[in-house]
């Protein structure tokens, strides 16, 4: 992949397009609610989106257009429930009719960006108005990394930051997103935050967990984390549930896209060494085991 498709890759449908189908897997079972269906999901696209996912598991792909539908579900689960009762009224009125005079012209589907700034907003993440949709998504993975942060010794806390690999942060139970504006947070970090709290929102909403597919050594670090992690994200899920029934779909999307993208960013930039480790591509060794790097062009 090159770094000019960093852009694209900002909105949602071209990053699930290049996205790895067992990480779409896993966004069809949080839309569908594991293949059972919502009111709120239409029953015919319920059908495509589970018959999408038993191809892909046969012959390892999905299509464009069931990228696009899964795309295209998560804005619509992000927009607001009238504003969702709306649009279908009016994709049945016909035009120029009483009723179309009525009803409110609302676009048919909202941004991801605001899809995502909607998630923040009901975790309560602050973040400036100009944040990037990579910052904002990382300041969500942070807040709920730090809700674990009251269940965890001083130890396992210091424990899970070696892990992750930033461990050289003073990060408490109010770790504040501008750590991660600041820049202090490294590529392989943010990867493996990333894994570790997608990890847990699968076990939790869905009962297993990722297909760990180009991340490198991320997947070594979940152990220590899985369990407190696991406790904070079912917690959300249940405020979720208090609040408004579309979170329990936008909130595990947002994550679950934030880890797909985190694992687009490091295949730009960095290689797998031979011993697990993740390495900048201009290194020309690894920094863990010494060896040569020799890239492909």
């Amino acid at each position: 992949m090159k770094a000019e498709q960093l852009n694209s890759l900002a909105t949602l449908t071209p990053l699930l397009q290049v996205a790895d189908p067992c990480d779409l897997d896993m966004l069809v079972d949080y839309i569908t609610d594991n293949g059972e269906g919502r009111l709120s999901l239409a029953t015919s696209v319920c059908s495509k989106l589970v018959a999408a996912k038993a191809v892909s598991q046969k012959v390892g792909e999905y299509s464009t257009e069931a990228r696009t539908l899964i795309a295209g579900e998560i804005l619509l689960f992000g927009g607001n429930t009238l504003g969702n009762l709306v649009r279908s009224l009016r994709s049945s009125v016909p035009v120029g009719t009483p009723l179309d005079v009525i009803l409110p012209h609302i676009n048919e589907k909202v941004s991801y960006v605001e899809v995502v700034r909607d998630v923040a907003s009901h975790l309560k993440v602050e973040m400036s108005a100009n944040a990037s949709i990579v910052d904002l998504e990382l300041a969500i993975l942070v807040k709920i990394l730090s809700r674990s942060f009251d269940k965890m010794s001083p130890e396992e806390r210091r424990q899970l930051m070696d892990e992750i690999g930033a461990g050289d942060l003073a990060w408490g139970p109010g770790v504040a997103a501008a750590t991660l504006l600041a820049g202090r947070m490294s590529g392989v970090a943010s990867l493996r935050l990333a894994t570790m709290v997608a990890e847990a929102s699968a076990r939790a909403l869905v009962g297993h967990g990722l297909t760990m597919v180009g991340v490198g050594g991320s997947s070594r670090v979940l152990g220590a984390a899985l369990g407190p992690i696991g406790w904070a994200v079912t917690g959300l899920w249940t405020l979720a549930d208090l609040s408004a029934p579309a979170y329990r779909v936008t909130v595990p999307c947002v994550v679950q896209v934030a880890y797909i993208r985190q694992k687009m960013l490091m295949q730009m930039t960095h290689a797998t060494c031979s011993c697990g480790s993740q390495v900048m591509r201009s290194a020309k060794f690894c920094q863990e085991c010494g060896s040569t790097m020799k890239l492909a062009p």
